[in-house]
């Protein structure tokens, strides 16, 4: 895949988690298994917050003629689903929960888009 058509992915992906997240955060929490209170519901909206950003960034980006704009985007994009993969990856070996499985899966997925949209000419 080309960079425009990579970010467009990646910004229809990230929309598809930012709005549950956003939105519905109890519901959000409720089907990955986690505790719901004050706390959790406010930090999934954070980070439903966060990832509507990115996926912002990654469509404005898509949407350029600046194939420097595409390439910050991109590595933005690698740093963010390389800390979320890690942070997924560390919470299913604590916990062994099978929905941060789910979501190292998915971060895994969209960093090797992103990769391999940089690694091409």
């Amino acid at each position: 895949m080309d960079k425009s058509t990579t970010l467009y992915a990646v910004s229809l992906i990230g929309i598809a988690h930012a709005i549950p997240a956003s939105f519905i955060p109890a519901k959000f929490l409720e089907l990955n298994k986690i505790a719901t209170n004050t706390e959790t519901v406010m930090l999934t909206q954070a980070l439903g917050s966060v990832t509507a950003g990115l996926s912002s960034m990654a469509y404005i980006a898509a949407k350029s003629a600046s194939d420097e704009l595409k390439m910050a985007a991109l590595c933005s994009l690698c740093s963010s689903c390389l800390l979320a993969g890690y942070t997924a990856v560390h919470y299913w070996y604590t916990t062994g929960k099978k929905e941060a499985m789910a979501h190292a899966g998915a971060t895994t997925g969209v960093l090797a888009l992103c990769t391999a949209a940089l690694l091409r000419k």
